[in-house]
């Protein structure tokens, strides 16, 4: 085995990361939030919080609106289901999405705002944040998340072939 592993050694998935900037500046292009149709704001939403939070796409399909705080200037969420990195004595960390002020055009906090506003009467019992935008609109699965990140991806111009929607959290953290 050390024979195969030393001739075939393990090389990292990415060698470069893609620019954070091209989906911003594609992002802060789109309407202002009151003005983007429902799968508009979803996918923008959802974009923001990828970037914002860097957390893998289960941990963005986990928060609930029943574990949500919410102050004047952001949104708490805690994350009560098991996940990745779950095991004994480790604290399942909340996401914080906190208001960016700069540019309400990024703003996750004022996104988050009008799409809890906008979905509310869609919701009926559902309490999972991202839901469908169309009918039935229920909660949506972690592949769903995956594939409205590659699509706007996509849609800003990165290369999708090479990189793949976990790349987010890579990208992130690199422009942070």
């Amino acid at each position: 085995m050390r024979g195969i592993y030393k001739s075939n050694p393990p090389t990292p998935r990415y060698h470069t990361t893609w620019n954070v900037q091209t989906v911003l500046t594609y992002l802060s292009s789109q309407d202002s939030v009151e003005k983007l149709d429902l799968k508009s704001l979803t996918l923008k939403l959802l974009m923001l919080i990828a970037l914002v939070s860097a957390q893998r796409g289960q941990s963005i399909h986990m928060p609930d609106t029943a574990c949500m705080k919410v102050t004047e200037s952001s949104y708490e969420f805690s994350l009560p289901e098991h996940f990745k990195q779950s095991r004994p004595s480790f604290k399942t960390p909340s996401v914080i999405l906190k208001a960016y002020p700069v540019n309400k055009a990024l703003s996750v906090y004022s996104h988050l705002t009008e799409y809890l506003r906008r979905t509310q009467s869609l919701r009926g019992a559902e309490t999972k944040l991202f839901m469908s935008f169309v009918k039935p609109h229920k909660r949506v699965s972690r592949d769903t998340i995956s594939r409205w990140i590659r699509t706007t991806m996509e849609s800003a111009g990165i290369d999708i072939s090479m990189f793949k929607p976990h790349s987010t959290r890579m990208a992130a953290t690199s422009k942070a």
